[in-house]
């Protein structure tokens, strides 16, 4: 009896999972909407995404712009390149800048003036650190440091700050990341 009912369950699901007819496709235009037919709370027109398109700064106003990022004073007197360069000098084995470039959001318009760099004798591309920046204005006049949204006391723990302290100040930066990052905290072995 069980068996039977079993069969019987069984054929009738079958039966219904299998259509006699193939769906229909999927239209592979989209109808045109008549202006009297459309609804006035739709929208009129269908946006399609558009590809990501960088609009370039002119290659002086990159120049300009990353100069301008060299030149800002720091608490100490010196420039930010200034602050960089001895950095480089005082730590070769620790510190390397790898250079100034300008960054663009993803409307492509230019956003900052990024500063890449690295910590320790490995010197790949993908060894490298890019968490400086400093936010271009709409006007392309003014750069200010980037630091998002983040308390006061978080954006005194941000390298860009500890670089705006000055020469001493971001040696001992470099020296606690190179102390803090490039250990294997298993073996005590440097890592880079």
């Amino acid at each position: 009896m069980r068996l039977s009912i079993l069969a019987l369950t069984l054929a009738s699901l079958t039966a219904c999972s299998q259509d006699p007819e193939p769906a229909p496709a999927a239209p592979t235009e989209l109808p045109a909407i008549a202006p009297a037919q459309a609804s006035p709370t739709a929208p009129a027109t269908i946006e399609t995404p558009t590809e990501f398109k960088v609009q370039p700064l002119s290659p002086g106003e990159e120049k300009r712009l990353i100069k301008a990022a060299q030149n800002l004073k720091t608490d100490d007197g010196a420039t930010v390149l200034q602050v960089l360069q001895h950095a480089e000098k005082m730590r070769p084995r620790e510190f390397k800048l790898a250079g100034f470039d300008i960054l663009y959001k993803h409307d492509g318009k230019p956003s900052s003036v990024g500063i890449c760099y690295w910590i320790g004798s490995h010197r790949l591309d993908d060894d490298k650190y890019c968490d400086i920046g400093y936010t271009i204005s709409a006007d392309h006049q003014t750069l200010k440091a980037d630091v998002g949204s983040i308390t006061p006391e978080e954006e005194q723990e941000l390298t860009v700050s500890k670089l705006y302290r000055g020469r001493d100040r971001f040696l001992k930066e470099i020296d606690e990341r190179y102390e803090n990052e490039c250990i294997d905290y298993d073996t005590k072995k440097k890592l880079c």
